[in-house]
This record gives structure tokens, sequence and C-alpha cells, in this order.
């Protein structure tokens, strides 16, 4: 508390300055943000690795084969897709320890944004 009053009593009541900030609409990875707005359309997004919608990726996450997950995610990736929606909520598993095992590695492998689903 004392630094900042030692900092409003040296700004002397100024005002902050006026911000013009155009926001982007986008979801991004450690390598690129992805704009929701594709040119041209669609945005297409991933979704064969979900547990809830893909039989391939969920028996493959109940095998604990993080690489063949991660292929599948590459996969997409290859066929064109903006963004991954990933979903690793399945009956019986843990899943922070299936997003713990996994994330880390879609985020430097796959190298396209991650939609948590």
């Amino acid at each position: 508390p004392r630094h900042l009053a030692a900092l409003v009593a040296r700004l002397g009541g100024r005002a902050a300055p006026r911000r013009d900030v155009d926001p982007l609409e986008a979801l991004s990875s450690l390598y690129q943000a992805v704009p929701l707005a594709q040119s041209p359309r669609p945005l297409l997004i991933g979704e064969r690795t979900n547990a809830n919608g893909s039989k391939a990726f969920r028996e493959r996450q109940a095998a604990g084969d993080v690489e063949g997950l991660v292929a599948m995610a590459r996969a997409q990736q290859d066929e064109g897709a903006h963004v991954l929606d990933v979903c690793l909520a399945f009956v019986g598993r843990d899943e922070a320890a299936d997003v713990a095992a996994l994330m880390p590695r879609l985020n430097v492998e796959a190298q396209i944004p991650v939609m948590i689903d």
C-alpha cells in the first residue's frame, strides 16, 4: 500500500491514457494463434480427439497409449484441422492425470491450438 500511495502522489492524479484496442478473437497454442474468423471459411475443428465421440481415441486413452493419442491429433492436423477439440472425460478414469500426460505432448507436437472440452 505504501508504494502505491507513493506512485499516486508522484503521478499527480493524472488519468491513464486512453487506449484503443482492437480485440482479436482467436485460439492460441505455444506456436500460433488461429483467428476464429477464417478466410476462406470455415474454421475446421478436429473432433476425433474426444473420448466421448471417438471409439479409437477412447480405446487408446484406456490403454494409456499417449503416443497413439498424439498420432491421432497429428493426423487431424495433417488433414487440415485448425484447432483440436480434446475431451478426456471418460467414466472411471482420472481425467486430471490424463490431461497431465497428454496436454504437454499435444502442445509441443500438434502445434495447433487445443480446446479442452
